[in-house]
């Protein structure tokens, strides 16, 4: 396990996304709650990334291109934007014609990223929306009646999230980037929640029945499967997926876990005293969290893979 160090002058900070090539993102933040981009190099060396004109910025996945993903505070308008780096320079992301801001959740291998545009004249806030390599705008399809829509990330062609309809029902989804953004309602007979894709269309969250949460995988194809917590634990939900299957989550309520493509649970063992938080696999396995210490501050952490 390492800890990533991150710049002078802040409390602490948190590991958003892992490429491949052990290239890390995330952020520092303060005691005024602003945050400082940061990025780590496979050997841990950390460099701090900018939007002109932007004092409070965040950074919050990285594609296997090296290009990363983020938000960030713009002064002149006053709304936060999404933004993209290319080789260390930003690019801030539109919203749709006639909205204020944006915010985005994931950009996949080839440079496509999902998020939500708002604050249009319409007074409908958080349009699903995909941004392509050139950076224009396109909504995603909804169901009919929908109320709320939310795109929680993407990965290959895959994009995954929820939309509630005017009748109060939550519809775990998945959308087909590659097929224009095609629509299908993920299957569950209890609530469901999305949590991260592969490259092959897998998803995997939880479900929640009386209050208990299961981890959960949704493949491309056939039905859902539920994943085993550790044992003497009740509950689990799964945050991250690779292509070989491999998942990453939370076992009970502080326990790392990291499933095997069979469903077998290993823990991954955090600092003495801290609570874990899941937000990254790499292909090879390694896991990046965040570690939460006993002084409330937080510490970026990775799990070197296994194999």
């Amino acid at each position: 396990m390492t800890v990533l160090p991150f710049t002078t002058g802040y409390l602490g900070a948190r590991a958003s996304a892992i490429n491949d090539a052990g290239d890390s993102v995330g952020y520092a933040y303060d005691r005024d709650y602003s945050t400082r981009a940061l990025s780590w190099n496979k050997n841990g060396e950390v460099t701090p990334l900018t939007v002109p004109g932007s004092p409070d910025v965040g950074a919050s996945d990285i594609n296997e291109r090296g290009t990363i993903l983020g938000q960030a505070y713009v002064n002149s308008t006053q709304f936060y934007r999404a933004v993209r780096w290319d080789r260390g320079r930003a690019t801030l992301l539109q919203p749709l014609a006639g909205d204020a801001y944006t915010s985005a959740t994931a950009l996949t291998d080839s440079d496509l990223v999902v998020g939500t545009s708002s604050g249009g004249p319409s007074g409908q806030d958080g349009v699903p929306v995909v941004w392509d390599r050139a950076g224009a705008a396109k909504a995603l399809r909804l169901l009919p009646n929908s109320r709320l829509s939310l795109v929680y990330g993407a990965a290959g062609t895959t994009a995954y999230g929820i939309i509630i309809t005017t009748d109060e029902v939550l519809h775990p989804v998945r959308w087909d980037l590659a097929r224009d953004g095609a629509l299908a309602p993920l299957p569950a007979q209890d609530a469901a929640y999305p949590q991260a894709a592969n490259n092959r269309g897998t998803v995997v969250g939880f479900t929640r029945h009386q209050d208990v949460n299961s981890a959960a995988t949704w493949p491309r194809r056939g039905p859902a499967t539920t994943l085993t917590p550790l044992p003497g634990d009740q509950s689990a939900h799964a945050d991250a997926v690779n292509d070989a299957n491999e998942v990453a989550g939370i076992s009970g309520s502080n326990h790392a876990v990291l499933w095997n493509a069979s469903g077998h649970a290993t823990a991954l063992t955090p600092p003495t005293g801290s609570v874990s938080q899941i937000t990254d696999i790499t292909e090879r396995g390694s896991v990046l969290g965040t570690a939460y210490l006993p002084n409330q501050n937080q510490r970026a952490i990775l799990w070197p893979a296994r194999r």
